[in-house]
């Protein structure tokens, strides 16, 4: 998908705060700025989860479990559905105190747990060794399903929790496309591995990177037109920045995996590796946003 293209969709999605905003007040004015947080970095987590998992599941059928799989594929379904569960049901050890009141951030988790089931099925019958090439086949077509309504849930608790009331659609937007990057990282990943294998796609890699890469320096120095500022503090325009350094030292594994070369363990086991600490440093960057975000409800 283009980067425009992409910009537009989630636009649209943003704009969707406006009519419902002093409901989404009420709803949301006994929840502590802690618990709000929370909330929406968790959402971000899941995101972040279903695509390491299919990653790691593209690896481990190969018959490959590099160093950099840190989570072992079964914690990672675990943490996967507790996340669901705690935004739910509450999760004191998650700092997420109360349960979910609003009945529609209900039926978003309820789409997340329904596009979750057949992953989790395929996944676990890999995790117990018994997994088969169907299975891969499942967890990876399966896939989109789960970002498209991951995607929807977060979107859903940064328009509840981000406080509405004083959120510009410019602040709503830029968290939407800062908590993506992340999930993003992973994707690429899953990308990477199945054009390895000469099941994937040369060129929805590439679009997956261009629209990570964009999004990144964009992110840090803003795109007019678009809806995205540039980082509006020190912290997370320092953060981008070291996101940039990681993802120009990865980036050339992933051109070579891109042009179909043949690439030796080692080296899908670096790239892999360099992945999953672009994936941390993201979700730090989300963090400082969620955290700057929030911190306009004090």
């Amino acid at each position: 998908m283009k980067f425009g293209k992409l910009l537009s969709v989630l636009v649209a999605s943003s704009m969707l705060a406006g009519p419902v905003v002093a409901q989404q007040a009420q709803d949301t004015l006994a929840v502590s700025q802690t618990d709000a947080e929370e909330r929406i970095r968790t959402s971000v987590k899941i995101k972040m989860r279903a695509q390491s998992i299919s990653a790691a599941a593209c690896y481990l059928q190969m018959g490959m479990e590099p160093t950099a799989l840190r989570t072992p594929l079964d914690e990672q379904i675990v943490e996967f559905e507790k996340f669901v569960t705690a935004l739910v049901e509450g999760d004191a050890s998650l700092n997420i105190t109360q349960p979910e009141a609003r009945k529609k951030t209900h039926f978003a988790a309820e789409r997340v747990t329904n596009a979750w089931v057949p992953v989790k099925d395929a996944a676990m019958n890999i995790v117990a060794g018994n997994g088969a090439v169907t299975d891969t086949d499942v967890i990876l077509s399966r896939n989109l399903d789960i970002l498209e309504q991951g995607h929807n849930f977060t979107a859903e608790l940064v328009q509840q929790y981000a406080n509405p009331a004083e959120s510009t659609l410019a602040d709503l937007f830029t968290i939407v496309i800062s908590t993506r990057q992340g999930m993003l990282s992973q994707k690429i990943s899953k990308e990477a591995c199945m054009v390895t294998n000469a099941n994937g796609s040369s060129k929805k890699l590439g679009e997956t990177m261009s629209v990570f890469e964009n999004t990144l320096f964009a992110l840090r120095d803003g795109m007019p037109g678009t809806g995205i500022e540039a980082a509006p503090t020190a912290a997370i325009a320092e953060r981008l920045s070291e996101a940039i350094e990681q993802w120009t030292a990865v980036k050339p594994l992933l051109e070579e995996a891109k042009s179909g070369a043949n690439i030796a363990p080692e080296q899908q086991a670096l790239q892999m590796d360099r992945l999953n600490d672009l994936k941390v440093k993201m979700l730090d960057v989300s963090t400082l946003y969620v955290d700057y975000m929030i911190s306009k409800r004090s």
